[in-house]
């Protein structure tokens, strides 16, 4: 996805974005996913990503909606 929107000349530093933001996101996750594990059960733990996943679409939805002029 980063190859296609990017221009071939600065490739290299929208990886580079890319993989810093993954990583930024998943190290705070797997904190509060271990501490949610161990008060209330391995369940409990995949309430994390789940989580996350609503936060990027909705995310997503609002950033393409702002681009294109829509509410």
């Amino acid at each position: 996805m980063v190859e296609a929107h990017v221009p071939a000349s600065r490739l290299t530093e929208g990886i580079s974005w890319s993989t810093t933001g993954l990583t930024a996101g998943i190290a705070p996750g797997a904190a509060v996913a271990g501490r949610l594990v161990d008060r209330d059960g391995t369940s409990a733990g995949f309430t994390v990503p789940l989580a996350a996943g609503v936060v990027a679409v909705t995310v997503a939805l609002f950033v393409r909606s702002a681009e294109s002029g829509h509410p």
